[in-house]
Formats: C-alpha cells, sequence, structure tokens
C-alpha cells in the first residue's frame, strides 16, 4: 500500500497575519525603491541646474536629498557637501547683483552696513543658506554652514575631507595675510593634517595645489620688500620656493593630466621669472 502524506494545515488566522506581514514588507520594499529613484533623479536634475547656473534650484534639490536619505547615510553627507558648493557660486552672483542695486550714499561712497542689511539677503536665509560679507574683497562669501554639518553629522564620511578644505578656504576669505607669513603656515599645517588622515582622497590634487599657492605666497614675502619688509630674507623666500617644488613633483607625479598640475607649473614659471630662481 502507498503511504498516504499528510498536508499540513495552517489556521486561517495564522495565514492572513503572514499574508498582512508580506504586504507590509512588498510597501517597504517598494517604498525604499521609489526613495532611491526619485534622488537620483534629483541629483541628476540639481547637476543640471549647476551646468545651467540655476544654483539656487540645485541647493534646493540637495537639501530634499539631505532631508530624505537615511541619516548615516554616504548619500546624505554628498548632498550637503554639493549644497555648499552651490551656495558659494551664489554667494559670486549675489555680489554682482548688489553692487547693481545698492545705491551709493550722499558722498558717493558705500557702508559696509549697507551690504550687511541689505533686504535681498533675507530671501536666502530663509531657505537656509546664509552670507557674510567681506570687508576686504567687498563681496559675500557663503559661511560655510553645511560644511560644518558634514563634520558634525558624519564624522567618518569620505566627505569629511572635502568639508575640512572647503572651510580652511573659507577661512582665509575672512583673514588678512599681507605681508603675514604665519597664516599660510598655519593653513599649510591644516592642510598637511588632511593629507595625513586621508592619504586617497580624491580632493588631494585640490589641496596639493593650494600648498604650492602657499609656498609661493611665502616666497613673495620673504623676496618682495614692498610687501614683507620685515621679514625681508631672499635666501628664506628661496627655501620655499624649493618647498613649492617639491609639492609641484609630488602633484606632478601623481595627478599629470591634471588642471591642478598645469596651474601650479604656471605658478612656479611665474615666480622663478619674478625672483630669478
Amino acid at each position: 500500500m502507498e503511504e498516504r502524506k499528510e498536508t499540513r494545515r495552517y489556521p486561517r488566522r495564522y495565514l492572513k497575519k503572514r499574508l498582512h506581514l508580506f504586504f507590509i514588507f512588498l510597501f517597504l520594499g517598494l517604498t525604499c525603491i521609489e526613495t532611491i529613484f526619485a534622488n537620483e533623479n534629483r541629483m541628476s536634475l540639481a547637476n543640471k541646474s549647476i551646468s545651467e547656473g540655476n544654483y539656487l534650484k540645485a541647493f534646493k534639490l540637495y537639501q530634499e536629498i539631505y532631508n530624505d536619505i537615511d541619516e548615516k547615510g554616504e548619500v546624505r553627507a554628498e548632498a550637503l557637501y554639493l549644497s555648499g558648493k552651490a551656495s558659494e557660486n551664489l554667494s559670486l552672483n549675489l555680489s554682482k547683483k548688489a553692487w547693481t542695486e545698492i545705491k551709493p550714499r550722499k558722498d558717493g561712497g558705500y557702508w559696509d552696513e549697507d551690504f550687511i542689511n541689505w533686504g535681498e539677503l533675507k530671501v536666502y536665509e530663509k531657505e537656509g543658506i546664509g552670507f557674510k560679507w567681506n570687508h576686504l574683497g567687498q563681496r559675500y562669501y557663503y559661511d560655510g554652514e553645511n560644511y560644518k554639518k558634514i563634520l558634525r553629522n558624519f564624522s567618518t564620511s569620505e566627505w569629511v575631507p572635502y568639508a575640512t578644505f572647503e572651510l580652511i578656504v573659507l577661512q582665509r576669505t575672512e583673514e588678512i595675510w599681507e605681508g603675514n607669513p604665519e597664516k599660510p603656515l598655519n593653513e599649510i599645517e591644516k592642510l598637511e593634517e588632511i593629507i595625513r588622515k586621508f592619504p586617497s582622497t580624491g580632493i588631494r590634487p585640490k589641496i596639493l595645489l593650494r600648498m604650492v599657492e602657499n609656498y609661493l605666497y611665502l616666497t613673495r614675502v620673504h623676496c618682495d620688500k614692498k610687501i614683507g619688509r620685515a621679514v625681508y630674507s631672499p635666501q628664506k623666500g628661496r627655501s620655499y620656493y624649493e618647498k613649492a617644488v617639491k609639492t609641484f613633483n609630488t602633484l606632478d607625479s601623481e595627478f599629470s593630466s591634471s588642471f591642478e598640475r598645469a596651474k601650479a607649473e604656471k605658478l612656479l614659471i611665474q615666480a622663478k621669472r619674478t625672483y630669478g630662481f
């Protein structure tokens, strides 16, 4: 006789529960996929807006991605970084607009307060973008808030060296360097620290170029009496020029076809002609 196999029967309530869970997970999965595609679409739209010069639209799209993605995601940190770059471009456009719209005073001059209290800034404040007025450069610059958010909220992200570099560059906007060798030396130290912590970061060529620029600034300070009268020392200037060359050699060996390498080479040729090295 054939052995009859028993068919296992599940209670109806159990099957309903399993089916209910299936649809919950299906819904969550579809929602997750929809979110991923929505963010990819927003990212491409934001990048397109950047290429079209529509930086405010790009900023808003990047912010949407930052608000939608899981708080520990790399995409969220990337969106913060890109929205910061969009804000930097906005600061340039805003400076041009200010000089067109803000009228001079009766004496024909302009006061810093006219730019600091300009009503147009409130439009950007509502969007979460802060700008500061630079008296020396007579223009606006981004306050770097989204870069700071990366350091606060995504301390292990690959975007940390990018944000750190941008904050160093923005700090330079606030400082007066003329004839002061300590400022560029402090910045070089910070740049070297980024390379030590993140030796393979994608922003490495920009860091190396920035170091070349700083060494050449120190060359100028020590070789030009008009600028660095108190620290005039051609011998010291030459030593900084040699450090610039050494940094360039690293840039040349690692990124031989990069824009940064080409710019650094041009700066070195100019310095050599100027100071006769």
